[in-house]
């Protein structure tokens, strides 16, 4: 039985297990919608997947697409998308969701909450709201809106018309106040200024000002990313028996080897994904520290870090 036992071998391993059956029994378009999906994640065109998976979903809801789903639009750097993606796929498919597959979800979701923040809208009633030309209700929003964090382009449409846009700045883990009823051109379009905004956050002097939240977040992705890394490393172990033991049973033993044969593809996946993941968190948590150690020595303002997505591709 022929196997490479790399751990680049591995590392090049995507995911997506238990979502073919997902569309056995298709209804209408939601097939053909999937497979275009897929298409579109294995060329990287992740926003034309999640919509593609979305519009899938929307057709035949299903909790296992919603997998694919948190996927896409991770990979498409729409974090606060797939923040919701994911949430929804661990809350219906409940006790349906494997051990395995639950971690590592998790796992992604303590990151994806690191680049969120929220965008509270201030304007007057029965308007339809759309950030980054997503609808997300309409006005009075009682709540704030979750958005990924970096710059958000906020419409306020009536009758299918846009009224009012700006794009403003989103920072992790703050609440931007966008007022859209005052000013002297409220009632107009200019998406390219930075609207009405205030985070939560106090004064600080420049370099403090820039460089605390940064170091806070580098230090959380440094620690969610160790974390992940350790528990990649535990199921590459674990992979690494299951592999021995099906090779021993391949022989002699053939329901022993079909079973330790899914036990390894199992958790050689789980390892895949959570290595590629820690040390994706891990990197990027070192790079915002050093950052913001760099800030707070000069003081100043530095460009703004983007981080990308580690989102995980499908195949089938």
């Amino acid at each position: 039985m022929h196997r490479t036992k790399t751990v680049a071998w591995l590392l090049g391993i995507v995911l997506s297990l238990g979502t073919c059956s997902l569309l056995a029994q298709p209804a209408g378009d939601a097939r053909l919608l999937f497979e275009q999906g897929t298409l579109a994640f294995q060329n990287e065109d992740y926003a034309a997947a999640a919509a593609l998976f979305r519009q899938s979903y929307e057709v035949r809801p299903s909790w296992k697409l919603l997998f694919n789903l948190g996927q896409a639009e991770a990979a498409a750097s729409a974090f606060a998308e797939a923040l919701e993606a994911f949430e929804d796929y661990l809350v219906q498919g409940g006790d349906q969701v494997p051990i395995e597959r639950r971690s590592m979800v998790e796992a992604e979701l303590a990151r994806l909450r690191l680049l969120v923040g929220f965008i509270q809208i201030d304007a007057e009633e029965g308007l339809v709201v759309q950030i980054n030309e997503r609808t997300k209700g309409e006005t009075p929003m009682l709540a704030p809106i979750r958005a990924s964090a970096g710059q958000n382009k906020i419409a306020l449409l009536r009758d299918g018309d846009v009224i009012w846009a700006r794009t403003v700045s989103v920072g992790s883990g703050l609440v931007v106040t966008v007022n859209a009823r005052t000013g002297d051109d409220a009632g107009g379009v200019d998406a390219g200024r930075e609207g009405d905004a205030a985070g939560t956050s106090e004064a600080l002097p420049a370099g403090e000002a820039a460089g605390r939240p940064m170091m806070i977040t580098g230090a959380a992705l440094l620690s969610v990313g160790g974390a992940v890394l350790v528990t990649g490393g535990v199921f590459l172990g674990l992979a690494n028996k299951s592999w021995h033991r099906a090779d021993d049973a391949s022989t002699h033993d053939e329901p022993a080897f079909h079973k330790h044969n899914d036990d390894f593809q199992t958790r050689r996946t789980v390892a895949a994904v959570s290595l590629s993941i820690g040390a994706a968190l891990a990197i990027a948590g070192a790079v915002m520290v050093g950052v913001a150690v760099q800030r707070g020595k000069d003081k100043k303002t530095s460009p703004p870090l983007s981080l990308q997505s580690g989102g995980v591709a499908v195949h089938f």
